[in-house]
Parts: structure tokens; C-alpha cells; sequence
């Protein structure tokens, strides 16, 4: 089956976790080689494909002090190239009671201003924000820092 048929064979269902399913996130994501924890005060959404009822993407929302931080969005390496990331990220979004912030790498910019999202300079964001900024690029990591405002 090509990404073509795929795309029009499958309707991804959109689900926020519960914490008691906090678990198929993590085997998700260890499946896939990424190291992501959950912690009981995330927001985390998942995609499912209805057929097999497993996971094909997932993210994470985490409270960054008084801030959120989405972080951990993965795609299966099957499914990508759907629009799927765009589809949860947009669904998570709606789920989100504040702000969010993220810090995607340069090259997925764009898809994060389609989304809604508007780059910020480092001097402008809540200090725990920076603070988690500055741990992730400290290796050199090439990141933005993005923000989501709620309507």
C-alpha cells in the first residue's frame, strides 16, 4: 500500500490519555528509539489507527514551571508524510488550557507558524521557558522558540 492509498485508506482517531494509559505512550515511544518520560501532569495525545487500535503518533504537553512545553511529537516512520503530526498538534492545541511553547528545529518551522505558532526571541519568554531553551541547545542543538497563544 503507498503513502497515497494509505493517507485516503486510514482515519487516524485523536485521543487524549488518560494517566492509567500513560503506559502505551511510553512503549510507543521506546518502540521507536526516542526517549520520552511521561509524568502524571502531561497532557498527552495519541493517534490510533482504528484498525490495529495501535499508536501511530503521539505527543506529549508538559507544564514547564507556570508554562506548558509541547515536546515528544513523533510519528511512526510509516505514517509520516500524512499530515498526521499536523493533525495531532492541532488537536492537542484544543486540549491545552494556557499558552504553549515549543522548540522545534529550524527546518519545521514553517509547519509550526501553519499551526498557529509565532517565533519569539529569547528575551521575551517566561524565565523557566528560557531556562529549558538553554538545556536543549546547550549540545548545539538547532532550535526556535515558538509560541501558541490561546483564543
Amino acid at each position: 500500500m503507498t503513502k497515497t492509498s494509505k493517507a485516503s485508506a486510514l482515519h487516524f482517531e485523536l485521543k487524549t490519555l488518560l494517566p492509567a494509559q500513560f503506559p502505551l505512550a511510553k512503549k510507543f515511544y521506546k518502540a521507536h528509539a526516542q526517549t520520552s518520560k511521561t509524568n502524571r501532569h502531561d497532557i498527552i495525545c495519541a493517534a490510533y489507527e482504528p484498525s490495529t487500535q495501535e499508536i501511530s503518533a503521539c505527543l506529549r504537553i508538559a507544564p514547564c514551571g507556570d508554562c506548558l512545553l509541547l515536546r515528544a511529537v513523533f510519528v511512526a516512520p510509516e505514517f509520516r508524510g500524512l499530515g498526521l503530526a499536523s493533525r495531532l498538534i492541532t488537536f492537542a492545541l484544543q486540549q491545552s488550557p494556557n499558552d504553549v511553547w515549543t522548540f522545534p528545529y529550524h527546518d519545521l518551522q514553517a509547519l509550526y507558524s501553519q499551526l498557529g505558532f509565532n517565533k519569539v526571541a529569547i528575551d521575551t519568554v517566561p524565565d523557566d521557558v528560557s531556562q529549558a531553551y538553554m538545556t536543549y541547545t546547550k549540545y548545539g542543538q538547532q532550535l526556535e522558540i515558538m509560541h501558541w497563544q490561546t483564543h
